[in-house]
């Protein structure tokens, strides 16, 4: 897995100094709680991934099964971060957030790769199978060959015919996070909220 290389203070620590030191991102209570929550599951995904790459490695090198079940563990609760964070930037969108200039500081999913209806639906299907999966194993509706967790390979990971690769998971995520802290510098009085139908 590529190392995520993202900066090491937490987007929810930097958002809170910015609320309280610096008057800086979207306080304003219809943004700020989308907002607040996309912080903290993009803080969270990118912990699950680097705890997911340094299980894996440990696995590919020592091939211990509790390494292995730890990165499975955490690319599952990942993903599912991953995935409600892009819900929470579609919600932030539908708010109207503009700048100084009245453009929408919210990128449309056509011009901001992770939130593209392609790429969001990825995860939206694996999170799905992997709730599937869960449902299935508890009322007993599997073969004793059939597949029990996220299956993890070299380059990438797969459940159910879905797949994921981890550049593309890395990638997206060093974009969520440059676009939370982007946000979290825009001193609040430059922000505004679009009149319904201008956004």
């Amino acid at each position: 897995m590529p190392t995520l290389s993202v900066s090491q203070h937490r987007l929810t620590s930097v958002l809170i100094a910015n609320f309280v030191l610096s008057a800086a991102g979207p306080t304003m209570p219809e943004a700020a709680k989308f907002y607040i929550n996309l912080a903290r599951l993009v803080d969270r995904a990118v912990v699950e991934y680097e705890e997911a790459r340094e299980a894996l490695s440990s696995f590919r090198d020592f091939r211990a099964f509790n390494t292995l079940v730890n990165g499975v563990s955490s690319i599952e609760a990942g993903i599912t971060s991953t995935h409600r964070a892009l819900q929470f930037i579609g919600a932030l969108r539908r708010v109207g957030l503009l700048d100084a200039e009245g453009a929408p500081l919210v990128p449309r999913p056509r011009d901001f790769i992770p939130s593209h209806e392609a790429v969001a639906g990825v995860y939206k299907n694996v999170r799905d199978a992997i709730q599937h999966l869960d449902e299935r194993m508890s009322s007993a509706g599997l073969g004793p060959r059939d597949v029990i967790m996220v299956e993890p390979t070299e380059d990438d990971f797969n459940i159910e015919g879905h797949t994921i690769r981890y550049a593309d998971w890395c990638n997206h995520l060093r974009q969520l996070d440059a676009f939370v802290r982007r946000i979290a510098t825009v001193p609040t009085a430059q922000l505004t909220i679009a009149m319904r139908g201008e956004a």
